[in-house]
Order: C-alpha cells, then sequence, then structure tokens
C-alpha cells in the first residue's frame, strides 16, 4: 500500500467509465482521492478552485460541453507553470489524435484497456511511474505501453 495520497481528477462523460475506474483504483491499492466531472470545463473549473492541487489527471477526448482536445488546449499555461500531468484516456488509437495531444503537452496517451484486470494493471503502472512524467516526453514514449511484469 503506498502511503502518500494520490489526488487524482478524471473527465469522462461516460458514467459508467467513470465508476469503472473508481473500481480499478479500489483495486490497485493506492492511498487516492478521485474527483470525477462528466465534461472537460468542470474539471477546469475545478481545477482551478484547487489551485492546480492534484497528481494525475485523466482525460477522457470524446465529451460534451468541452471536449479534451479543447480542455487541454485551454490548460497550457496551467499544464507548464503548474507542471500538470495530463493523461489521455480514450477509445481513440487514431495517430493524429496521439500527434495532437502530444503537442498540447499530455505527459501520456492511454487507450481505454479492453478489459477490466488490464485497466487495473494499467493505473498500477502509471501511479506507480508518476513521479517520472516530465516535460517534454518523447513522442516514441507518450503512448503507454504496459510493462506487464
Amino acid at each position: 500500500m503506498i502511503d502518500r495520497l494520490v489526488k487524482i481528477y478524471y473527465a469522462d462523460d461516460d458514467a459508467d467509465d467513470r465508476f469503472l475506474f473508481e473500481t480499478a483504483l479500489q483495486q490497485v491499492q493506492v492511498n487516492f482521492q478521485l474527483f470525477d466531472f462528466a465534461n472537460g470545463a468542470a474539471l477546469e473549473q475545478a481545477l482551478e478552485d484547487s489551485q492546480y492541487d492534484c497528481d494525475l489527471i485523466f482525460l477522457d477526448l470524446n465529451m460534451p460541453v468541452r471536449n479534451g482536445l479543447e480542455t487541454l488546449a485551454n490548460l497550457q499555461e496551467a499544464i507548464k507553470r503548474q507542471r500538470l500531468k495530463v493523461v489521455v484516456f480514450t477509445t481513440s488509437g487514431d495517430s493524429r489524435v496521439l500527434q495532437q495531444t502530444h503537442q498540447l503537452n499530455a505527459v501520456l496517451f492511454l487507450q481505454k484497456p479492453n478489459s477490466f484486470p488490464e485497466l487495473i494493471a494499467s493505473l498500477r503502472e502509471i501511479i506507480a511511474n508518476r513521479d517520472h512524467f516530465k516535460l517534454p516526453v518523447e513522442y516514441n514514449q507518450f503512448k503507454f505501453e504496459p510493462q506487464h511484469g
């Protein structure tokens, strides 16, 4: 059990995905505080209200009101100044989306896993390595590939 509290913000318009994400986090056995949001506008407001005090931000791309790309673009100043660590967390595997999110200073691109155990393993690995994520990220290291072991 990792003792230090890990503050995680997660924006995804799908309530089922938010529930699965939180359930997977509970399986990671990490001391976490999760703040979840149904769109990027709500995420941005919460980040501003908390003075950007968080360890990781997981950001879906396809959302109403403000999508993930718009949110990422709006967070550029805070990403640089506050060293925010944004993990793009989406079903898309499109190379153009990968490039866009890399250029917008996300630290990692995680395609939503196909199974719950894969989600748990991915979250465990990302959280364990969160202190190593720094900008700029080399493009060939941007897409998350599980270590499996």
